[in-house]
């Protein structure tokens, strides 16, 4: 059973119920407190990615990297289909762990396409979201015309 409350427990435990030639492939980071730059640097030296924390997940998908969010609550799933539709959650609640090893080697057998994916996904994400800043500088704009707000810079 993967422990529950600590994730380099977790990470731990993970680890050791892997097969040896499949540990050599595995690191687990050094566990100590990173801050968000420097992890989205250790997500960034990743061939492939599983986590439990949504901003982990978007670390590893913003740069493309093949990842599956092992999630606890039903957010992950939302904010996973409003950028993919590579399915990239694994449900621990409603799965359990039994299914992971699969899971995880279905990641790592499909990693290029799932990349090349992510790859056009990260594209079309800052696409829809410069338009949605310009849309709403544009709004403001307006609204300042219209005398409805103060000065926007």
């Amino acid at each position: 059973a993967i422990p529950e409350g600590s994730d380099d427990d977790a990470c731990n435990a993970c680890f050791a119920q892997l097969e040896p030639g499949e540990q050599e492939r595995v690191t687990v980071p050094a566990m100590r407190p990173y801050d968000c730059q420097e992890m989205k640097a250790v997500i960034g030296l990743c061939d492939h990615f599983a986590g439990s924390r949504m901003h982990s997940w978007i670390g590893a998908a913003s740069q493309a990297i093949p990842a599956i969010s092992l999630a606890y609550s039903k957010k992950a799933q939302g904010v996973l289909d409003a950028f993919t539709e590579v399915p990239l959650v694994y449900d621990l609640a409603a799965e359990g762990e039994a299914g992971l090893p699969e899971k995880l080697r279905w990641l790592v057998d499909t990693s290029d396409s799932i990349r090349q994916t992510l790859e056009a996904d990260v594209e079309k994400a800052k696409r829809r979201i410069s338009a949605y800043f310009r849309a709403l500088a544009a709004d403001l704009k307006s609204a300042e015309t219209a005398g409805l707000v103060g000065s926007v810079r």
